[in-house]
Formats: structure tokens, C-alpha cells, sequence
């Protein structure tokens, strides 16, 4: 897959999170990062653990949430009547200063259908807070989370 192609509907995105951004089977809406959400394809067999990045900023993000592209709600803008749609699209990142390229990086976008994407939603704080929402309700968390807390040890 290309640079810029569009994911698959039925191919599982996987996002890192952190883990008091689970609750019981909720992804709350402080885990989503719209206009454009970094995610990790599950294709060509990258495990869901490939979108952890141990590094920098990131290293709090240790539990994983996942959505298919077929799973995008649209969001209306009510002040303009509106429509907006999630795009998930393949955006590997190159090698950048020593660290390795990862070939599965993808982002989730959210864009006026039919229109190019464009960065100015950040700017329209309560419609992009909307759209987080939206997205966090459709997403679940990784299935083997938290099964370690649930399972008890043999004494």
C-alpha cells in the first residue's frame, strides 16, 4: 500500500492510549486526537502493539483501542449544516533522526466530504471536540486487555 491510499473498511486500526482512558469497555474521548488521529494498520500482519511508541510524549500511552474504517460515524457541523467523515489513510513514517521507519503508521482524518483534508478544524475547537467524541464512542479497546487483572494466580 502507497503513501496517502485509504485503509481498507474492514481492516482493524489500532491506537495507542493511555490506560485511565479505558473504562470497562469505553474509550473516553481524551484518548481521540482529531483532525488527524495516529493509528497502526493490523495489515500486513503488524501486530496490535506496533502503534506503542515507548519514546518521548508517548511513553504514557501503554493500552491500545481499535476501530474499522467501516465503523466511522459522519459528523453534521450544526452551525453550517456540514458533513464531515473520518478517512483512514496509510501515512508511513520515514526514518527521522536514528529511529526506524514504521511502515504500519496510518492516520484517521476527519474531513469535509468530498473536500481535500485540510488542518483548519483544530482551529473550530467545539466541532473538533464533537467529533472526538464521536469517533471515542465507535472505537473499544484491544479484547486482551485487562485480562491479567481479571485472572487470578494459583497460590
Amino acid at each position: 500500500m502507497a503513501d496517502g491510499d485509504v485503509i481498507p473498511p474492514q481492516e482493524w486500526l489500532h491506537v495507542a492510549v493511555r490506560p485511565e482512558h479505558i473504562v470497562d469497555d469505553v474509550v473516553l474521548v481524551e484518548a481521540v486526537e482529531m483532525p488527524r488521529q495516529s493509528c497502526t494498520r493490523s495489515a500486513p500482519n503488524f501486530p496490535p502493539e506496533a502503534c506503542i511508541d515507548l519514546t518521548g510524549s508517548r511513553r504514557t500511552k501503554t493500552a491500545i483501542a481499535r476501530i474499522k474504517p467501516e465503523l466511522f460515524p459522519r459528523v453534521e457541523r450544526k452551525t453550517t449544516g456540514e458533513l464531515y467523515e473520518y478517512i483512514a489513510t496509510h501515512r508511513p513514517t520515514p526514518e527521522f533522526e536514528g529511529e526506524a521507519v514504521h511502515a504500519a503508521h496510518s492516520e484517521i482524518r476527519l474531513t469535509k466530504v468530498g473536500s481535500e483534508y485540510s488542518d483548519n478544524i483544530r482551529n473550530k475547537k467545539d466541532f473538533r471536540r464533537e467529533a472526538e467524541r464521536l469517533l471515542a464512542i465507535h472505537m473499544r479497546p484491544l479484547p486482551t486487555q485487562g485480562l491479567a487483572a481479571t485472572t487470578s494466580s494459583p497460590a
